[in-house]
């Protein structure tokens, strides 16, 4: 099993490489931009202190992105999946007596270890953030959550990431790593009748004056703070597992063992 880690994550070290610096450029511009706000230029050359403080908060947007986007490291597992079809490497996998547990297990585990890596250093890098800007993102939804909001927010960008990982290494094991336009549709609609549905609430609950109604109610969230942090997280791993027990069947029923 560790050679097949091994092998997995050699095939996608230059995507890790390039996701991981895109990751440290936002994370230094936002480092940068931080302590020029405190104690460099912009410190003092902008006098107005409502304007440091948007300037700080700016840095930690930096850090919310960098750390969503190295949350996307989990989307090159299923182009492994893809070039296995293709190059024959499943076939050869699927006569040499393996289980498809396995072979496939290493994939979902794969995905859910690059997410927890990547969460743990999002998490880290915003909490440092935070420290040298001296803010929060406690004004994003006005939830009461203070510093814990900013990193919430990157928990839950993080675990879309992951159901989106999961979810597309099933499809290339549903349509076996074949590039078509039905199986580059079925991808994208989900994701786009979640984006449609969320856009005609978020209109319809404006247009009737109910979204204010719903923020003021986030305050009341400080009480499931616990819950706030284990509920995502939980959910990304029984998807996970969900997804990798249909690729598992999906497997057996081509007729041949991995």
């Amino acid at each position: 099993m560790k050679q097949l880690i091994y092998r997995d994550i050699y095939l996608i070290r230059k995507n890790l490489l390039i996701t991981f610096g895109i990751f440290a450029g936002l994370f230094l511009m936002g480092f940068i931009i931080a302590l020029s706000a405190r104690y460099g230029n912009i410190a003092r050359y902008v006098t107005d202190k409502d304007s440091i403080s948007d300037i700080l908060q700016v840095s930690l947007y930096f850090s919310i992105i960098a750390g969503i986007i190295l949350a996307t490291c989990e989307e090159h597992i299923m182009g492994i999946i893809n070039k296995d079809y293709i190059t024959g490497w499943h076939q050869y996998m699927m006569s040499s007596g393996m289980k498809p547990e396995r072979v496939i297990g290493v994939r979902f585990l794969l995905t859910f270890g690059i997410f927890l890596i990547s969460l743990l250093c999002g998490v880290g890098e915003l909490i440092l953030m935070q420290s040298v800007s001296g803010v929060t993102l406690e004004g994003i939804f006005h939830s009461g959550l203070g510093a814990h909001e900013g990193i919430l927010l990157l928990i839950y960008g993080s675990i879309v990431c992951l159901v989106m990982g999961d979810y597309f290494t099933l499809i290339e094991y549903v349509y076996k790593g074949q590039n078509s336009k039905k199986a580059d549709i079925i991808k994208v609609l989900p994701i786009m009748i979640i984006m449609v549905i969320g856009f005609i609430i978020d209109g319809i609950l404006s247009a009737n004056g109910k979204l204010e109604m719903i923020l003021e109610k986030l305050q009341e969230l400080t009480r499931y703070l616990k819950g706030l942090y284990i509920v995502p997280i939980l959910t990304g791993f029984i998807f996970t597992l969900i997804c990798f027990f249909i690729s598992v069947r999906l497997v057996k029923n081509e007729g041949r063992h991995v």
